[in-house]
């Protein structure tokens, strides 16, 4: 009879409460529905930090790796995100983003995915590193596949050789010694069934990945906005994308100083402007209004356009 592997969530939800985490296994709940007790005279209070981080540990994590997250959850103080977790629901208060970024930072804390970008991002890369100016090729590789989750593997590849500068001997390089595939499942990216990039086994690497790198590599924001113009340019490789690509560059001008949100709305606005990138463009600078960060830049935006 084959043998059914662990689910992960429940994995790492039984092991908090043997330790007696239960607060912290509450977090975990997948149906945050369940959370209030009903009784005979009547019901408690929903609990507001039940199911708050349900996305953390998603099924096609291992048990070994369900358990390490469960180990660090541990450490993380209920009360520390039961403020962070108030603050994130009091709407139209400058408390509201910052109980998100708290939220985002115990996230990033439990998955360890800021050690993990340390190392992959800003040390040497995990491999020859050497590609593309500063950057290595590997890192680039991780970032394409952030940009372009659920993409083609082949995608996200030629994706990739298109930062800096381009020439056949450069995007020759991307596919000697260790295979483009190899080099990426090394930074963190998986490869579904159907070949496309993914990160279910690694939930907010993608982000967190755009957001650090952008953090630490400034002297290459210039060549990073080219490229993400270049990519999603009606020939560009990633135009089917640049829906996502913009929506995760707005997330990034929330915590991040000098996004290229608007720079590249107001290319996709203006340069050989089409049906499809109208739309994008509405939806997003919609989001960028109703956002507190991005409001009055995008009020600007607007009347720039105007």
């Amino acid at each position: 009879m084959e043998a059914v592997r662990p689910d992960a969530v429940q994995v790492a939800r039984n092991h908090l409460a043997r330790w007696g985490s239960h607060a912290q296994a509450g977090w975990l709940q997948q149906d945050a529905q369940r959370t209030g007790t009903r009784g005979l005279l009547r019901q408690t209070a929903p609990d507001r930090t039940a199911g708050v981080l349900s996305d953390l540990v998603t099924r096609s994590v291992s048990p070994d790796d369900a358990v390490a997250i469960a180990k660090r959850l541990r450490g993380i103080d209920p009360e520390r995100l039961a403020k962070a977790v108030e603050r994130r629901d009091t709407p139209s208060s400058p408390e509201h983003e910052q109980g998100i970024s708290e939220l985002r930072r115990i996230r990033e804390e439990v998955l360890l995915w800021t050690n993990f970008l340390e190392q992959t991002l800003t040390g040497t890369g995990t491999g020859t590193g050497t590609g593309t100016g500063t950057r290595g090729q590997d890192r680039v590789m991780l970032l394409a596949a952030a940009y372009l989750e659920g993409a083609p593997i082949e995608r996200c590849i030629k994706a990739a050789t298109e930062f800096g500068a381009r020439d056949e001997a450069g995007a020759r390089r991307y596919r000697e010694g260790r295979s483009p595939r190899r080099r990426l499942r090394d930074v963190g990216v998986g490869i579904t069934s159907g070949d496309t990039a993914a990160f279910h086994r690694r939930p907010g690497l993608a982000r967190s990945a755009i957001r650090m790198d952008w953090h630490h590599w400034a002297d290459e924001r210039d060549a990073t906005t080219e490229w993400l113009t270049r990519i999603t340019a009606p020939d560009g490789v990633a135009r089917a994308w640049t829906e996502q690509i913009g929506s995760r560059l707005l997330e990034l001008s929330i915590t991040e100083v000098e996004s290229p949100f608007f720079t590249l709305l107001d290319t996709w606005a203006t340069t050989s402007p089409d049906e499809q990138y109208l739309r994008i463009v509405t939806a997003l600078i919609t989001q960028a209004t109703e956002t507190e960060e991005l409001a009055r830049d995008a009020h600007k935006q607007l009347l720039d356009w105007a």
